[in-house]
């Protein structure tokens, strides 16, 4: 059951996440859309750093995600799709860094610096930058009662990385750590 409701989840996400791309494409000549949404909706060469996610503003008892993030009452309506926004963005992200250090090229290059071939460390190197994704951007529209929430990874420390592969029980070195970021920031054109 636990599986279904992973399943489901992802679904769920995945079609809201389709279906706000498609609803935005039609609003490309919105004046009042900033240009990190336009940039990042619609542009073929949005920057790889950025992940976007939107949701529709709703009350609690049209809460479509109820079974997987709870509402706060405390929170208005669109902090509350906020959340949702920001776990799409973070959807987004893992999708498309799977599809990225996946190819042979970039998973190459990871097992080179990993000295090691192994496919769960590149699961959990995506994990890990998920994991430090931050909302840098959030755009509400009132008039089409959305919000937009962008997230982007900080520079990555090699010192995060040894704490991050520790807490997972897997063990790498100060200079695999080192070798590891430069790798990830030139992906990810960090620097």
């Amino acid at each position: 059951m636990k599986n279904f409701k992973a399943l489901s989840l992802c679904a769920l996400l995945s079609l809201g996440f389709f279906s706000s791309v498609a609803y935005a494409e039609k609003l490309q000549d919105v004046a009042s859309y900033p240009n990190w949404v336009k940039a990042n909706l619609f542009a073929q060469d949005n920057p790889l750093n950025q992940y976007i996610g939107s949701a529709s503003i709703s009350d609690k008892h049209q809460f479509l995600y109820s079974e997987y993030i709870h509402y706060e009452d405390k929170l208005s309506p669109e902090k509350n799709a906020e959340k949702i926004a920001l776990l799409r963005a973070r959807m987004n992200a893992y999708s498309t860094l799977e599809s990225l250090f996946l190819a042979k090229k970039a998973r190459e290059r990871l097992y080179k610096a990993l000295k090691k071939e192994n496919i769960n460390a590149i699961f959990t190197i995506i994990d890990f930058l998920v994991s430090k994704s931050v909302a840098i951007e959030t755009f509400v529209d009132k008039k089409e009662n959305r919000v937009y929430v962008m997230t982007q990874f900080p520079h990555i420390e090699p010192s995060d990385l040894v704490n991050y592969f520790s807490s997972r029980g897997i063990k790498i070195s100060k200079e695999t750590a080192g070798s590891l970021s430069v790798i990830l920031e030139s992906l990810l054109l960090l620097s």
